[in-house]
């Protein structure tokens, strides 16, 4: 039987969780986030004859262009003592961030911005449900309710959530809910996300108790994926898997993870992953100065994609009427000639017809309407300038030249630096994001990973060494810097004159290894036969001192630095 107090809480929650979703529907302008993402996919109504997708070409530009290719943590500590502890940090999240495929949630968070204003990350640890630490079976705190307790099949499914190891997922704007009039990120006093879950997982889930998951019913469906909250009152009990929706709370002002479905509460307990704050990362590029749902980009640019639609379309309606037509004179003209006057082979050269008309001039009148076309391509191009200003790409950001070509240095470089600074600026929030992420998963880390491990760091004297630690032992002020320029792509050329560069600053210095240097060297041309391992052979052993004053001897140690030729240097060392 449900108690009173459970059942207060569970009608306080409902109330709020509704008053937040209503908040959301009249602020977020979530009722055109389904046309928005038919844009991007390209679908248009029966009436566009040629569209010209803009949404979708510069949310493809946006993204590589705010996202990091090959992201990189740089850790520093905050107090002495912490140097050693600060690179077996940094050689973690390193490892996180190429582990836990960081990089494609970021992505699909990206362009959740983009369309509709706001994109949430998800951090979290063991599964993907919620986490109990009471429930722990090993050293590093994890779980086994990833599986079903009946039959021992898998009840979660994402390949970067384990057990065991944080992780971070991407959340649909859709299935997120924040509390009416809450206007600031950081101000958040809780955050719903509604789940769907199949009801056999959910009764399967040991994390729950059975005397409830066994009262629930399912029947509900995904009818319309623009209304979280609506899915609430789908039902349909002819489904062949029933689903449910989970409203998973987590609430700053208690500290608790509490998670409501079907009117009942299936779990409250402390929320072990509230260790600097609620564990969620929000990006927003447009925020908006008085509600927190931010302004999305293509609701800014989607009356010119409707225009550009149009334009294009009339465009191609306007060169179909603008074909050769012309009136003759009934019986001007037989059957032969007729078909000879309308072929359309090319072919047809010097074609000649006869004609009954003493004046055949007379017999035959062209008439052309008045073409529009190039009005019409000329408010095009307005159109589409218009759309990169509110974006703020220009030509050359979406990987086409600009018409104008009498452009100065000076020029270029003004209108490059305006557009980057606005690029600069989205990738700078992303960057930020990603450091909040790789904070919690240091919490995290710091907190549950009992066990010991191992990392290779550089030791004192410039080596490399093992060092053995737990997450207990690493706890510590740091800062942490994302490197914004990992993700340029370097090329081999630009591989090949940085190590070129490196040798010739370093060929002669007596406390560089040379042998190891020209093995490095060598080591980055592929037409190298690996199995050449005598290519670069140590120095013969230098000769005694001679005597003082003699001559003709090179002094002790100089035949360690003798030069070697490398490939492109022209022979020279």
């Amino acid at each position: 039987m449900i108690g009173d107090a459970e059942r207060k809480l569970v009608a306080k929650w409902d109330t709020d969780i509704k008053q937040g979703y209503l908040y959301k529907k009249r602020f977020s302008n979530m009722s055109k986030w389904a046309n928005y993402r038919k844009s991007y996919r390209g679908e248009w109504p029966e009436d566009v004859i040629i569209p010209l997708n803009k949404v979708f070409s510069m949310g493809r530009a946006l993204i590589p262009r705010t996202y990091f290719r090959n992201p990189a943590a740089m850790v520093s500590p905050r107090l002495p003592g912490l140097a050693s502890k600060a690179q077996v940090v940094e050689k973690l999240d390193n490892y996180l961030l190429r582990e836990l495929n960081l990089k494609y949630v970021l992505k699909r968070a990206i362009l959740d911005t983009y369309l509709c204003g706001t994109g949430f990350l998800k951090v979290g640890y063991d599964s993907e449900f919620g986490y109990i630490p009471d429930q722990a079976v090993d050293r590093d705190h994890a779980t086994v309710t990833q599986v079903s307790t009946t039959t021992g099949d898998s009840i979660e499914y994402r390949t970067n959530v384990r057990e065991g190891m944080p992780w971070a997922i991407r959340v649909k704007p859709e299935d997120i809910i924040t509390p009416y009039g809450i206007s600031e990120p950081e101000a958040l006093p809780w955050i719903c996300h509604t789940i769907a879950r199949p009801l056999k997982d959910v009764q399967e889930d040991q994390k729950y108790p059975k005397d409830k998951t066994k009262k629930l019913k399912g029947g509900y469906i995904r009818r319309d994926e623009s209304n979280a909250q609506d899915r609430l009152g789908l039902q349909d009990p002819g489904v062949r898997n029933k689903y449910i929706l989970l409203r998973e709370v987590r609430d700053k002002r208690s500290g608790r993870m509490l998670i409501f479905c079907e009117d009942q509460l299936l779990l409250n307990v402390e929320d072990a992953l509230q260790i600097e704050g609620l564990p969620y990362e929000i990006i927003q590029f447009n925020p908006d100065s008085e509600h927190f749902w931010a302004i999305s980009e293509v609701k800014m640019i989607e009356p010119q994609q409707q225009e550009l639609n149009e334009q294009r379309s009339q465009a191609s309606r306007l060169r179909r009427l603008s074909i050769l037509k012309f009136i003759y004179r009934e019986g001007a003209f037989n059957q032969e000639g007729l078909d000879k006057l309308l072929s359309a082979d090319i072919n047809d050269i010097g074609v000649g017809i006869s004609s009954s008309e003493e004046a055949p001039a007379s017999a035959i009148y062209e008439f052309q309407p008045k073409s529009l076309t190039n009005d019409v391509l000329r408010e095009q191009r307005q159109t589409e300038h218009d759309m990169r200003e509110t974006i703020g790409f220009g030509p050359n950001q979406l990987g086409e030249f600009s018409a104008y070509q009498n452009k100065t240095k000076f020029e270029t470089a003004e209108v490059a630096a305006a557009s980057s600074i606005r690029v600069d600026e989205k990738k700078d929030i992303v960057a930020d994001v990603v450091q909040g992420v790789l904070r919690k998963w240091n919490q995290i880390v710091f907190k549950f990973w009992t066990g010991e491990r191992y990392a290779e760091i550089v030791g004192p004297e410039g080596g490399t060494a093992w060092t053995k630690y737990t997450g207990e032992q690493l706890k510590g002020e740091y800062d942490l810097v994302i490197n914004t320029e990992a993700g340029s792509p370097v090329s081999k050329e630009v591989r090949h004159a940085q190590i070129k560069e490196m040798f010739l600053l370093l060929k002669d210095d007596p406390l560089i290894n040379q042998v190891e240097l020209r093995k490095k060297v060598l080591s980055n041309y592929n037409w190298i036969d690996p199995s050449l391992k005598d290519l670069v052979t140590p120095p013969p052993p230098s000769p005694p001192p001679s005597p003082a004053g003699s001559q003709g001897n090179p002094p002790p140690g100089a035949l360690n630095h003798l030069p070697l030729p490398i490939p492109g240097n022209g022979g020279q060392g």
